[in-house]
Parts: C-alpha cells; sequence; structure tokens
C-alpha cells in the first residue's frame, strides 16, 4: 500500500497473481472485476498488467532465480511471498525504468503486510543479495525436458506433450514465442474505406491493423464509429475458410466475445442471419457490446448449450470449440499453469458432442467449419478426423481455395502458429455436407 493506503500497481499485481495461483481464477477477470483496478491511472494500469502478466509468462524462469539466494524449502512458502519475490525480481531483471530501490523498499513492505517481520527480512535479504551478487541461469545444449520447462516457464507436462506431437525441433521457437508481449489487432469491418486512424500500423495481413503499444481503443475514431472489432488475424482464418456469401443464414456456434458473428454479419450483409450461440450469460453481454457497438442488426443472439441446441438448418456452421487454448498462451500466459493434463479429457469429449450436434444443423450441401484457438493435434487433426469417420455425410474440403497457402497443411487443414506467423496459434477445418 502507499502512504493514503490506495493499493499501488506493485501491490495489486501481486494481489491479482495470488487470487489466480490459489483460486484458478483467470487474470482477465480478476483485472475486469477488482474495483481497485478501475481506478487506476492509465499509466499504472500499464504497469499492473506488465507486471501480472510479465511474472506468468516467466514464473518459472523467475523461481530459478530465486532459489538461487533461497538455500531451502522456497516450495513451501506462502504463495504471497513467492509472488512478492516474483513481482520484484520480475522488475530487477525486466524494467529498466524502475528503480531497484523503489522495486526492494516496496516489495519488503509488501511482505511486512503479511503479519511477521521474518518474511520482510528474508526478502529484503534475498533481494539485496541478489543486487550484490547477480546470477542468471543459462540453458545448455544438452539441457533435458525438465530443464528446458523450467527456464523457458512451461509446465513439463505441456513441454512433453508437444514433443510427443511435433518433436524437438520447433519445441524452444514455440516456447519462445509464447513468452513474448502479442501483438493486439484490430480487424477493419469496412475494409472498402481507408483507415481513419494514422496511428494504427499496417500489417501483413489484408484488414487488419496493428495497435501501438500505449494506445488505447477509446482513442480511435474508427473504434468509437464502429469500423473495428479486436481480433487476431488468426481468428479471421476461420471466418475467411467459411467463405460467406450475401444473403445466407449461419450459425455461430460458442459465438463469445462475437468477433466471428460480427464480421460474418458484414459478409452475409443485410439480406443475411447470423445466430450467434453462447451458454454463459456473462459472455452473451460481451456479443451485445460487439454487436451494438459495430450496429450488426443482422445478428440474432441466441443463449444455448452448443451440445444440445435445436435451431433450423443453415448454409453454414461456425464451431468455434472450446479448447485448451494452447494456441494464445502468449496473449493468455495464465493457461500454462491453471490448465492440467487431467483437463484433456473432458475438453475432448465436449468438442465431439458439439461437433455432433453441429452436423445437424448443417443443410445439404452446406459447410461445417470446425475451429479451435490451441495447437494441440488431438483437438485439431485428430478431432476432425474421428468425426469424419462417424459423419459419413461430411467430406474434408481442402483450404487452399480459401486462405493463403502458408497456411495450409498438407491434408488441407489451416494451421497458424506464433513462431511461424507472427500471430496466435489456430486451426481450422472445413467439411461440407454431401447434397
Amino acid at each position: 500500500m502507499s502512504a493514503n493506503n490506495k493499493p499501488t500497481a506493485r501491490s495489486l499485481a501481486v494481489q491479482v497473481l495470488v487470487a489466480n495461483e490459489k483460486n484458478g481464477t483467470y487474470v482477465d477477470l480478476l483485472l475486469e472485476n477488482d474495483t481497485h483496478v478501475r481506478t487506476l491511472a492509465s499509466r499504472d494500469m500499464a504497469l499492473l498488467r506488465e507486471l501480472v502478466f510479465g511474472v506468468l509468462r516467466n514464473r518459472s524462469f523467475l523461481d530459478l532465480h530465486i532459489r538461487n539466494y533461497i538455500r531451502r524449502g522456497y516450495d513451501t512458502f506462502d504463495v504471497k511471498i513467492k509472488n512478492i519475490l516474483r513481482v520484484a525480481f520480475y522488475q530487477l531483471l525486466f524494467l529498466d525504468r524502475v528503480p531497484d530501490y523503489a522495486v526492494i523498499s516496496e516489495a519488503v513492505e509488501q511482505a511486512k503486510n503479511t503479519g511477521t517481520g521474518s518474511q520482510a527480512k528474508l526478502v529484503n535479504g534475498v533481494l539485496r543479495t541478489f543486487q550484490r551478487e547477480p546470477w542468471k541461469p543459462e540453458l545448455s545444449s544438452a539441457a533435458d525436458l525438465q530443464e528446458i520447462a523450467e527456464y523457458m516457464s512451461h509446465p513439463l507436462w505441456l513441454v512433453s506433450r508437444f514433443v510427443e506431437q511435433f518433436g524437438t525441433e520447433e519445441l524452444l521457437p514455440w516456447l519462445k514465442a509464447n513468452n513474448r508481449i502479442p501483438v493486439t489487432f484490430l480487424r477493419h469491418l469496412h475494409a472498402q474505406e481507408a483507415c481513419m486512424d494514422p496511428e494504427l500500423q499496417s500489417t501483413d495481413f489484408d484488414g487488419y491493423f496493428a495497435m501501438p503499444a500505449g494506445l488505447r481503443l477509446q482513442m480511435l475514431k474508427g473504434w468509437q464509429t464502429g469500423r473495428y472489432i479486436v481480433q487476431d488475424p488468426s481468428a479471421g482464418l476461420a471466418v475467411a475458410l467459411l467463405a460467406a456469401e450475401a444473403g445466407e443464414r449461419i450459425i455461430d456456434l460458442c459465438a463469445a466475445p462475437g468477433g466471428k458473428a460480427v464480421a460474418l454479419a458484414k459478409l452475409v450483409g443485410p439480406e443475411g442471419r447470423i445466430v450467434a450461440v453462447e451458454i454463459e450469460k456473462k459472455r452473451l453481454g460481451k456479443i451485445h457490446e460487439n454487436v451494438t457497438r459495430t450496429g450488426a442488426e443482422n445478428v440474432e443472439i441466441v443463449q444455448a448449450d452448443a451440445r444440445t441446441v435445436e435451431l433450423d438448418a443453415a448454409d453454414a456452421v461456425l464451431v468455434d470449440a472450446p479448447c485448451s487454448g494452447f494456441g494464445v498462451m502468449a496473449r493468455k500466459p495464465d493457461i500454462r499453469w491453471l490448465r492440467k493434463p487431467e483437463d484433456m479429457r473432458a475438453l475432448l469429449r465436449l468438442q465431439r458432442h458439439i461437433l455432433h450436434n453441429a452436423a445437424g444443423l448443417v443443410k445439404p450441401g452446406g459447410r461445417l467449419i470446425y475451429s479451435t484457438c490451441t495447437t494441440d493435434r488431438e483437438e485439431n487433426e485428430m478431432m476432425v478426423t474421428a468425426f469424419l469417420q462417424q459423419h459419413r455425410e461430411f467430406a474434408l474440403e481442402s483450404a487452399g481455395e480459401f486462405v493463403p497457402d502458408r497456411f495450409v497443411t498438407e491434408r488441407g487443414f489451416v494451421r497458424s502458429w506464433p513462431h511461424l506467423h507472427g500471430i496466435d496459434g489456430s486451426f481450422a477445418a472445413r467439411l461440407v455436407r454431401r447434397k
């Protein structure tokens, strides 16, 4: 706390990280719902987000540093003390603009607030020793998967799963990409119009602009007038693969936050219709926000379970399946720590049920697009292969006609990789129902 007892960005960062680690609540929700966070000035908000996301992207790398200065017992430390030390080490290692004395002073004060002087003494001793005797871990070329996982701040089970599916050649580039600060992309919904915000940066992706660091959405004329949505180009690949035509009726299952639904609404035009289906009430609100702000009047929002919803058959159905999120770990770094191996079975079962129900919502001759934001092969290629074996009325159509070749695999699926394409990892398949 500061002198006036108002939480600082650093103290709030520790608070958010503790709640994330202890309760399993995603940091996006914690930041969105905390009343103190909402009162922060924009500069302090930027620091808070830098600290929270920076620690999560580098958590076990920071722990390697801390353990070097603690003889034993770090694993048994209270989660708050761990995160006080992590936030402090992150600043000392990565943020030149924050004076070391300020970092150490506030970390010690936070430790005092835990109620024991010994904790404050420990924090002070560890940080002062690091100042005097800096140490940096090195990753040798002979490192095993455990060492790689710790150094690159990913759980061992996830690193092992990647190697089992894809081998070791792409492992380090993929891990490094997951630890970078991702670009925020805006999709221009009126591609025929010139961009009205010169601050935005052009990109290699048609219809997409990049947000410079420090620029707020509310400052943009195009945002205020509903010209843009926040959408990574990887998400746009599924929209392109669907190839919506004017006047079509399209069902978007698991539609929140509504970016794909809004983009499709522009493509089908006023004579077309998008039925956006979402089960969670709070996530429905996100769809409403995007639809209202962009003026997408041809979007119908339905609260229903994608596994069981009954609707009239559509020209196309988009399944934006709930998934592990392994393709967006740079953007949502806590996924790697909150997701557990035992979660995968339930996720795979959920995806199968949604796909099975979606099949019955497609007209003969229509398209079913299955898309995820994960790199995991079991959720992607293997899921589609199993579906086609059970649903002989569908056939895989190559993505080559609809998206750039660099995103098309040998089997005709869509894949994007953060380390190869500079965008989120994603997958999509175009399945056509026989007439």
